[in-house]
Protein backbone atom coordinates (compact mmCIF):
# COMPACT_ATOMS: atom_id res chain seq x y z
CA UNK A 1 0.00 0.00 0.00
CA UNK A 2 1.42 3.36 -1.00
CA UNK A 3 0.58 6.74 0.44
CA UNK A 4 0.84 10.14 -1.13
CA UNK A 5 2.97 12.84 0.46
CA UNK A 6 0.00 14.64 2.12
CA UNK A 7 -1.21 11.32 3.51
CA UNK A 8 2.26 10.58 4.83
CA UNK A 9 2.34 13.99 6.54
CA UNK A 10 -1.03 13.34 8.16
CA UNK A 11 0.11 9.92 9.36
CA UNK A 12 3.33 11.37 10.80
CA UNK A 13 1.38 14.11 12.58
CA UNK A 14 -1.02 11.57 14.03
CA UNK A 15 1.85 9.36 15.23
CA UNK A 16 3.53 12.35 16.87
CA UNK A 17 0.30 13.27 18.62
CA UNK A 18 -0.15 9.70 19.89
CA UNK A 19 3.45 9.50 21.16
CA UNK A 20 3.10 12.90 22.89
CA UNK A 21 -0.07 11.71 24.59
CA UNK A 22 1.67 8.54 25.72
CA UNK A 23 4.60 10.54 27.10
CA UNK A 24 2.20 12.74 29.07
CA UNK A 25 0.44 9.67 30.45
CA UNK A 26 3.77 8.17 31.53
CA UNK A 27 4.79 11.43 33.22
CA UNK A 28 1.48 11.55 35.10
CA UNK A 29 1.90 7.93 36.19
CA UNK A 30 5.40 8.65 37.47
CA UNK A 31 4.16 11.69 39.37
CA UNK A 32 1.40 9.63 40.97
CA UNK A 33 3.89 6.90 41.92
CA UNK A 34 6.23 9.47 43.49
CA UNK A 35 3.36 11.02 45.42
CA UNK A 36 2.27 7.62 46.72
CA UNK A 37 5.85 6.78 47.73
CA UNK A 38 6.20 10.07 49.59
CA UNK A 39 2.90 9.50 51.37
CA UNK A 40 3.97 6.00 52.40
CA UNK A 41 7.34 7.29 53.62
CA UNK A 42 5.68 9.99 55.69
CA UNK A 43 3.31 7.43 57.20
CA UNK A 44 6.20 5.14 58.07
CA UNK A 45 8.14 8.03 59.64
CA UNK A 46 5.14 9.01 61.75
CA UNK A 47 4.64 5.39 62.85
CA UNK A 48 8.32 5.11 63.82
CA UNK A 49 8.12 8.37 65.79
CA UNK A 50 5.06 7.10 67.66
CA UNK A 51 6.80 3.79 68.36
CA UNK A 52 9.89 5.59 69.70
CA UNK A 53 7.78 7.85 71.86
CA UNK A 54 5.94 4.84 73.26
CA UNK A 55 9.24 3.02 73.83
CA UNK A 56 10.59 6.02 75.76
CA UNK A 57 7.47 6.07 77.87
CA UNK A 58 7.80 2.33 78.54
CA UNK A 59 11.54 2.55 79.30
CA UNK A 60 12.85 0.93 82.42
CA UNK A 61 12.99 3.32 85.35
CA UNK A 62 16.68 2.53 86.06
CA UNK A 63 17.85 3.25 82.55
CA UNK A 64 18.46 6.77 81.25
CA UNK A 65 16.59 7.98 78.18
CA UNK A 66 19.16 8.48 75.40
CA UNK A 67 17.03 11.21 73.84
CA UNK A 68 16.88 13.28 77.03
CA UNK A 69 19.91 15.56 77.45
CA UNK A 70 18.96 16.19 81.10
CA UNK A 71 18.87 12.49 82.03
CA UNK A 72 21.11 11.21 84.82
CA UNK A 73 23.75 8.84 83.51
CA UNK A 74 26.30 6.72 85.36
CA UNK A 75 29.89 8.00 85.38
CA UNK A 76 32.22 6.81 82.65
CA UNK A 77 34.64 4.02 83.49
CA UNK A 78 38.02 4.01 81.76
CA UNK A 79 39.93 0.78 81.28
CA UNK A 80 43.48 1.38 80.10
CA UNK A 81 44.91 -0.73 77.32
CA UNK A 82 48.07 -1.04 79.41
CA UNK A 83 46.25 -2.42 82.47
CA UNK A 84 47.18 -6.02 81.61
CA UNK A 85 50.70 -5.19 80.37
CA UNK A 86 53.39 -7.65 81.48
CA UNK A 87 57.01 -6.60 81.52
CA UNK A 88 59.15 -8.87 79.35
CA UNK A 89 62.14 -10.18 81.29
CA UNK A 90 65.60 -9.29 80.06
CA UNK A 91 66.60 -11.47 77.14
CA UNK A 92 69.92 -11.81 75.44
CA UNK A 93 70.31 -12.97 71.89
CA UNK A 94 73.58 -14.78 72.49
CA UNK A 95 76.90 -14.36 70.81
CA UNK A 96 77.26 -13.80 67.10
CA UNK A 97 80.05 -16.34 66.81
CA UNK A 98 77.82 -19.09 68.21
CA UNK A 99 74.97 -18.01 65.92
CA UNK A 100 77.25 -18.14 62.88
CA UNK A 101 78.48 -21.61 63.86
CA UNK A 102 74.89 -22.88 64.17
CA UNK A 103 74.04 -21.48 60.73
CA UNK A 104 77.15 -23.12 59.27
CA UNK A 105 76.18 -26.49 60.82
CA UNK A 106 72.67 -26.22 59.43
CA UNK A 107 73.92 -25.58 55.92
CA UNK A 108 74.20 -21.83 55.58
CA UNK A 109 71.88 -19.33 54.04
CA UNK A 110 70.91 -21.73 51.25
CA UNK A 111 69.08 -23.92 53.78
CA UNK A 112 67.03 -20.93 54.91
CA UNK A 113 66.32 -20.09 51.27
CA UNK A 114 65.08 -23.66 50.64
CA UNK A 115 62.86 -23.47 53.73
CA UNK A 116 61.40 -20.18 52.58
CA UNK A 117 60.72 -21.56 49.09
CA UNK A 118 59.19 -24.80 50.42
CA UNK A 119 55.39 -25.10 50.45
CA UNK A 120 53.78 -23.94 53.68
CA UNK A 121 52.13 -27.33 54.28
CA UNK A 122 55.41 -29.17 54.88
CA UNK A 123 56.61 -28.54 58.41
CA UNK A 124 60.31 -28.79 59.09
CA UNK A 125 61.65 -29.65 62.54
CA UNK A 126 63.43 -26.28 62.67
CA UNK A 127 60.14 -24.49 62.03
CA UNK A 128 58.56 -26.15 65.05
CA UNK A 129 60.87 -24.58 67.64
CA UNK A 130 63.13 -21.96 66.08
CA UNK A 131 66.24 -20.98 67.93
CA UNK A 132 66.65 -24.18 69.92
CA UNK A 133 69.64 -26.47 69.69
CA UNK A 134 67.38 -29.48 69.06
CA UNK A 135 65.74 -27.70 66.13
CA UNK A 136 69.13 -26.77 64.69
CA UNK A 137 70.36 -30.36 65.01
CA UNK A 138 67.19 -31.75 63.41
CA UNK A 139 67.49 -29.29 60.53
CA UNK A 140 71.15 -30.16 60.06
CA UNK A 141 70.28 -33.86 59.91
CA UNK A 142 67.44 -33.28 57.45
CA UNK A 143 69.36 -30.91 55.17
CA UNK A 144 71.67 -32.30 52.49
CA UNK A 145 75.34 -31.60 53.09
CA UNK A 146 76.64 -28.46 51.44
CA UNK A 147 78.32 -29.04 48.10
CA UNK A 148 82.08 -28.64 48.10
CA UNK A 149 83.35 -25.92 45.76
CA UNK A 150 84.76 -27.31 42.53
CA UNK A 151 88.51 -27.08 42.24
CA UNK A 152 89.44 -24.72 39.47
CA UNK A 153 92.69 -25.23 37.68
CA UNK A 154 94.60 -22.49 35.92
CA UNK A 155 93.41 -23.60 32.46
CA UNK A 156 89.71 -23.22 33.35
CA UNK A 157 89.99 -19.64 34.56
CA UNK A 158 88.46 -17.05 32.35
CA UNK A 159 90.60 -14.06 31.39
CA UNK A 160 88.07 -11.78 33.10
CA UNK A 161 88.76 -13.32 36.52
CA UNK A 162 91.15 -11.72 38.95
CA UNK A 163 94.49 -13.53 38.97
CA UNK A 164 96.29 -11.72 41.77
CA UNK A 165 98.12 -8.59 40.72
CA UNK A 166 99.64 -9.71 37.49
CA UNK A 167 100.75 -13.16 38.63
CA UNK A 168 99.56 -16.09 36.47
Amino acid sequence: MTFSIPQRCLLATALLAVSATQAQAQAQAQTQTQTQTQTQTQAQTQAQAQTQTQARADAKPGRADPMNPQADVPPLAHLSAFAAYRVVPDWTAGGWIEANQIVARIGGWRTYAREAAAPATTATPAAAAPGTAAAAAAAAAAAPPPAAPAAADASSRSPAMHHGHGKP
